[in-house]
């Protein structure tokens, strides 16, 4: 049998390395076509501080999932340490989705980075898959609604391509009465699920938010205001040594007093 000749060996390897090359040049560029999602800002104003949520919504074709959010900078963008130039100072944490990670102040202080770990399987392991989306991306900074927010998502293919990047903007809107109570009604089940209040109070401080949240659908602001005040109230009887810790209080006080009907 007559063996290869080394110039067939290296002209095979060469064909080889080209599509291989060419293979990893077009298949990125395939990934972010099919690849986008969308996010939309809320706020509300306390008066000393704003509060923001963010919902996450994964409009990519079916198989690209994101795990991980980039909120007020974006993956591979160069971040300024000055903070006249970031989107977002001295940001704390409101709340957090389920099996999400929340890291914010990622960036000299402001900003907020999320993820989620493998477990699995997307669903299992918290993404947002195509067509869903998911809220409660929370934080909040005194500083006032951007005009463009920069953020960046990336995207897990179901084939096992992970490290998808997508980069984008959105704008801030206020957040109306209902839309705030639901995110403090969030807040208290994950204070809850963290012991730092009883089920007995969480339940009791639930039910005066679904009060309010009652009155404010029937239009009756007055009294789902007075609701709202009656929470508060409950809120820093709770705020003890050994009960509710004070920054956790003063978030739940802050999104109630962030209430623009109120006012």
């Amino acid at each position: 049998m007559e063996r290869p000749s080394r110039l067939n060996i290296c002209s095979c390897k060469i064909v080889f390395l080209v599509l291989f090359v060419m293979m990893f040049a077009v298949l990125p560029a395939q990934l972010l076509a099919e690849t986008s999602a969308n996010i939309i800002c809320k706020y509300s104003f306390d008066g000393s501080r704003y509060y923001y949520n963010f919902d996450v919504q994964n409009t990519s074709d079916t198989g690209y999932d994101v795990y991980d959010i980039m909120l007020g900078f974006q993956q591979n963008v160069p971040i300024d340490p000055n903070p006249d130039n970031q989107t977002f100072v001295n940001t704390l944490p409101v709340h957090c989705p389920d099996l999400w990670n929340c890291t914010v102040g990622y960036a000299y202080g402001g900003d907020a980075f999320y993820s989620t770990d493998w477990r699995g399987d997307s669903t299992s392991s918290g993404y947002i898959v195509a067509g869903t989306s998911l809220s409660g991306f929370a934080f909040s900074s005194p500083t006032p609604p951007p005009l463009n927010v920069p953020f960046s998502v990336d995207f897990y293919w179901s084939v096992g391509w992970g490290g998808i990047p997508y980069l984008s903007t959105t704008t801030c809107t206020p957040a109306t009465a209902q839309e705030i109570v639901n995110e403090i009604g969030a807040v208290i089940n994950d204070l809850v699920n963290s012991k730092f209040l009883s089920a007995g109070q969480g339940k009791t401080l639930n039910s005066q938010l679904a009060l309010a949240l009652q009155l404010f659908n029937k239009g009756k602001t007055k009294q789902a205001c007075n609701a709202l005040q009656d929470f508060i109230n409950q809120v820093h009887s709770l705020v003890k040594p050994r009960g509710l810790p004070a920054y956790q209080g003063a978030v739940l006080v802050g999104l109630a007093n962030s209430v623009n009907a109120c006012k």
